[in-house]
């Protein structure tokens, strides 16, 4: 139930004193009427968070990175990637290339190679075995920092499916054929005196290597080939061995790549290591899961698809490891994973977790608090680490702000698109979403997910055209629009030069409105700065009235003609207290204190309402 605020009317008229015992830190809830919310909560606040100790703080911004937009394009991905011998790279996938991003914003093609150009869609991108591995929903490609960019379907492994044939046939199957390529070897054991050796498979297009005890031959010197009977005849007899003679050869359409290639997002599992990258996504199985080899996410083997159950009219949406599990979630389901060992083979189960919550873009699952949260069509949740079936491993945290009460626009309001084009990123203990032209912040440090404690606040300004997000070694959140511009976050109050526009709102008080009262004065703290110029809008049922609060602090030193070669000075700020006499009467009351000035603050370190009772309502 709300908290709030009763008192007896006294004998006499005495003065009364409100302070938010409760503090601030309880996020904004639209999602009731402002005088039933909880008094730490807001019911309307923007671009501020509780980094100055859990009180109403204006957010920083972003300076830009390239002086110009490189062009009308999105970014459509952004990572920090490190090369074996520790040079850092920032990568961008924009207008159709991947790019090596300048700290000033210079960029670097690095589809200089045969594959010149890649999709223009959204990319993911992961490090793998020291190589950046990305997939566009059409390819699947790969950097090592060095070389441009390639496909892995021209490197990708070649499996021996085959061990111990005989010159003739048989032998014994011991790796599946990779899906992202059509060749293969056969490993044959020679017979004394034979030089025709047969492949398993007739019609080849090419015998690509021939090795005879790990030697490589050459064709035309040391053996011929003839396709259509998948023969290789040797001048020589290779003579008698064990797995001595091994033939590689290609055969067009025997897998089919874009199994793999149309994928569109990735999940790195392995039980207790992450050993093997899973892939889904595909629209043409949409309901499908594909897993690498162990340590090589260039080998997919054809026996490594796994349909997700009760789903077959159902897409994957998401995938994430929590724990030990491995969590699928489908447009209306979620399951989960665990590593199971049948003699030598390693089993991914998939079992039902919850029935309820779904998922509607993979970019928003992360893991937090032990936990994996993700935007379902009902809000965003988190999936505790329970492998019950039931709803009680999958909650719902975003009630108060799914929907908003009166012109506030919550969550749920975004449309069927936005939703499934939301993403998210976490930085500095902070779950960024971005849905729409909104990025509604859930603040871990003032939330326990596992006991309904969920503190949430929006962000807006420059945030509303951000595409992607990335931390760098650097420690600072680097981003990119949907204009073409590299953004990295600042210690000021500044969206590329633009201000940041930021204000807190108290809740209604007070409940009991039996009673006229009169609000004769606000005193506020505010935390310490040079100058502030804020705009305090105070709201009873008699009406409302703005109030400009302009502040210059006289502990803050200006220096005209200094030679600062030879020495350095520091300057503290000190917290300034305002009184406002307000001078209303009314049932209840509410007030707004705003700043919307280029490279200024606004914290609110506290807050003392003075009034008292003056009349019962009749």
């Amino acid at each position: 139930m709300a908290n709030l605020i009763q008192f007896t009317p006294p004998a006499a008229v005495e003065t009364q004193v409100y302070s938010f015992p409760m503090g601030y830190a309880g996020g904004i809830n639209i999602s009731e009427s402002a005088d039933l919310i909880a008094q730490n909560q807001s019911p309307d606040m923007q671009n501020m968070n509780y980094d100055a100790g859990g009180v109403p703080t204006k957010r920083f911004g972003f300076d830009a990175v390239n002086a110009a937009a490189w062009g009308a394009q999105p970014l459509r991905g952004l990572w920090e990637y490190e090369l074996p011998n520790g040079t850092l790279k920032l990568l961008a996938a924009w207008n159709g290339k991947l790019w090596d991003v300048a700290a000033d914003g210079t960029k670097t093609d690095l589809c200089t190679g045969a594959k010149a150009s890649i999709a223009d869609a959204q990319v993911d991108g992961f490090v793998f075995n020291d190589k950046f591995y990305f997939i566009t929903g059409t390819e699947y490609l790969y950097y090592d920092g060095t070389n441009p960019v390639a496909l892995v379907t021209t490197a990708a492994y070649v499996p021996t499916v085959y061990m111990g044939r005989t010159p003739t046939g048989g032998g014994t199957i011991t790796e599946a054929y990779n899906l992202l390529r059509d060749s293969w070897k056969d490993s044959i054991s020679g017979t004394a005196g034979t030089t025709e050796y047969f492949l398993s498979l007739t019609d080849v297009d090419s015998v690509d290597y021939v090795w005879l005890s790990g030697v490589l031959k050459t064709v035309a010197t040391d053996y011929t080939v003839d396709l259509t009977l998948g023969k290789v005849t040797f001048g020589v007899a290779p003579g008698a061995g064990t797995n001595n003679v091994v033939i590689q050869a290609t055969k067009a359409g025997i897998k089919d790549a874009t199994i793999i290639t149309k994928c569109t997002f990735h999940a790195i599992y392995g039980g207790q290591n992450d050993t093997r990258v899973f892939f889904s996504g595909n629209p043409d199985y949409k309901n499908f899961r594909f897993q690498s080899d162990l340590m090589d996410c260039t080998y997919f083997p054809d026996d490594g698809d796994q349909e997700i159950p009760e789903s077959s009219t159902q897409a994957v949406t998401g995938m994430g490891k929590m724990g030990n599990y491995l969590i699928t979630l489908t447009e209306h389901q979620r399951f989960w994973t665990d590593v199971t060992e049948s003699g030598t083979t390693v089993v991914f189960t998939i079992n039902p977790l919850n029935d309820q919550y779904g998922c509607t873009s993979w970019r928003t699952v992360l893991l937090a608090q032990d936990g994996l949260l993700s935007l379902s069509r009902q809000g965003v949740t988190w999936t505790s680490a329970s492998t019950v079936r039931s709803q009680l491993g999958t909650r719902m945290i975003s009630k108060s702000i799914n929907r908003g009460v009166g012109d506030i626009q919550g969550l749920l309001s975004a449309t069927n698109a936005e939703m499934e084009a939301a993403y998210a990123y976490i930085w500095r203990n902070k779950y960024y979403l971005h849905v729409g032209d909104t990025t509604w912040v859930l603040d871990l440090d003032y939330s326990v997910l596992s006991q309904g404690i969920y503190c949430w606040y929006p962000y807006n300004g420059l945030y509303a055209t951000l595409t992607q997000f990335t931390e760098r070694q650097d420690g600072l959140l680097w981003a990119g629009d949907n204009a073409g511009t590299v953004y990295k976050s600042n210690i000021a109050w500044s969206d590329a030069g633009a201000a940041v526009d930021c204000w807190w709102t108290s809740p209604i008080l007070f409940g009991d409105r039996s009673m006229i009262k009169k609000f004769e004065r606000l005193n506020i703290s505010f935390g310490g700065q040079a100058k502030a110029d804020h705009i305090l809008t105070v709201i009873t049922d008699e009406g409302s009235e703005d109030t400009n609060i302009f502040m210059q602090d006289t502990r803050s030193f200006q220096y005209g003609i200094i030679d600062y070669g030879n020495w350095t000075y520091g300057c503290v700020f000190y917290p300034s207290s305002q009184a406002e006499k307000i001078g209303y009467k009314g049932e209840y009351i509410q007030w707004r204190i705003r700043n919307n000035v280029l490279g200024e603050n606004l914290v609110i370190l506290a807050q003392t309402l003075i009034y008292h009772a003056v009349k019962r309502v009749k």
